[in-house]
């Protein structure tokens, strides 16, 4: 496993693949502040939130990738 931190730009490139990862923790169950069903409209235009708000001082998301691929959350249970 490898532990990335993207930058604003490397979001906006993974955005399609960070937006399907919302889209899926959504809907088996995560509680993250988004209702089911998250449209893929409302799941992009999070992302590109996120991804302007990287541009701040002091701002970082981390992801973790395991054979290049972004890791998915468990299902709860």
């Amino acid at each position: 496993m490898n532990i990335e931190c993207l930058t604003s730009e490397s979001t906006i490139e993974l955005l399609p693949k960070l937006t399907s990862l919302v889209q899926d923790a959504i809907a088996n169950g995560a509680s993250i502040g988004f209702l089911t069903p998250l449209t893929e409209e409302d799941a992009s235009t999070y992302w590109r939130d996120v991804a302007s708000a990287l541009k701040a001082p002091f701002r970082i998301l981390l992801i973790a990738k395991i054979d290049q691929e972004i890791m998915r959350p468990a299902p709860p249970g």
